[in-house]
């Protein structure tokens, strides 16, 4: 893993979190159901997930968009995600989700909002990186053991290019909000150096 990866890639986060994933965050925590279905539909969107879940399984039906998968995730508890069960757990829901949308695939969908929701210790199942971790398509169990592993080896650099980012709040798409003591604190984050390697991940699997 080359430094000068990693050091793009932590600067693309520290971009792509407070222009994308943070609203999105801060949504899926909103007191207003109808907001929380909107994170959904956005996050849907971003992530380029939406067509996994077909209308015809809720819209269609007379329901809200969404509305299948937001009352699964509303009945969640950070205390179903703990770190030496997540991947059990995650698995789970994908199965509730795939039951709801005619039992397709889901999975990368379902980790991805659940990230969304909660952050770490979740780890997001993606086709690229998947692929630049030579799984196979729909293991999340190795997957996840194969991730975890990546990451420990590489711990230090992804550390070295977050702790380069206070430096470059000039370069970030809100300045104002990025101070450097917000980057600093930001970037120390076990969740945002597990997106950071995320990233590289992607593109090392394009």
């Amino acid at each position: 893993m080359a430094r000068i990866e990693l050091e793009y890639c932590s600067l693309h986060y520290l971009n792509q979190w407070p222009r994308r994933e943070r609203s999105l965050f801060e949504s899926f925590r909103h007191l207003d159901r109808d907001t929380r279905l909107e994170a959904i539909a956005e996050a849907a969107s971003f992530f380029k997930v939406a067509r996994n879940l077909p209308e015809k399984y809720d819209t269609d039906e007379g329901k809200q968009r969404y509305q299948p998968i937001l009352k699964i995730m509303d009945a969640l508890e950070p205390s179903n995600f703990i770190p030496t069960k997540f991947v059990t757990a995650v698995q789970r829901v994908r199965d509730k989700v795939s039951q709801k949308y005619g039992g397709r695939e889901v999975l990368s969908v379902t980790s991805k909002l659940l990230w969304l929701k909660f952050r770490s210790p979740i780890i997001i199942y993606d086709k690229r990186a998947r692929t630049a971790l030579n799984v196979e398509p729909g293991n999340y169990e190795e997957y996840c053991s194969r991730w975890l592993e990546r990451f420990e080896t590489h711990q230090q650099v992804i550390k070295n290019a977050c702790d380069q980012l206070p430096p470059l709040r000039k370069y970030c798409s809100d300045p104002d909000l990025a101070t450097e003591s917000y980057i600093r604190k930001l970037a120390s984050d076990t969740w945002f150096r597990h997106r950071v390697f995320d990233i590289h991940l992607w593109h090392a699997g394009a």
